[in-house]
C-alpha cells in the first residue's frame, strides 16, 4: 500500500481514465466532458434545492420520489429527440436510395 499521498494520486489518475473514456463514449473531449458535468451538477443541484424548498425539506431524501420524477423526465425527453434524429436520418437515407434508383 502506498503513502496517503499516492494513494490519492492513484484514485485521481483512476478517475481521470473513467472521465477520459465517458467523453469518448459520449462524443466530447474530456474539457467538453468536464464543462457539461459540472453544468449538469449545478442544473441538479439547484433543482434539488428548489424542490426541498418547495416542500420545506430538510435532507434531499426526503424530495427523493420527485427527483427521480424529474430524471425520468428528463430521459424520456432525450430518448424521444434521439429517436426523433434517428427516424429523420433514416427517411433522409430512404429519399436518397429513391432519388438515385431508377
Amino acid at each position: 500500500m502506498g503513502t496517503y499521498q499516492e494513494q490519492i494520486e492513484q484514485a485521481h489518475k483512476r478517475q481521470q481514465v473513467a472521465d477520459i473514456r465517458r467523453a469518448s463514449q459520449l462524443g466530447l473531449t474530456p474539457p467538453e466532458f468536464k464543462a457539461q458535468r459540472k453544468r449538469m451538477v449545478e442544473e441538479w443541484s439547484a433543482k434539488i434545492r428548489g424542490l426541498m424548498d418547495q416542500c420545506g425539506a430538510r435532507d434531499p431524501v426526503e424530495v427523493l420520489p420527485e427527483i427521480v420524477t424529474l430524471m425520468l423526465e428528463d430521459l424520456r425527453g432525450v430518448a424521444r429527440e434521439e429517436a426523433q434524429q434517428a427516424a429523420k436520418g433514416m427517411v433522409q437515407k430512404m429519399l436518397k436510395r429513391c432519388m438515385v434508383a431508377p
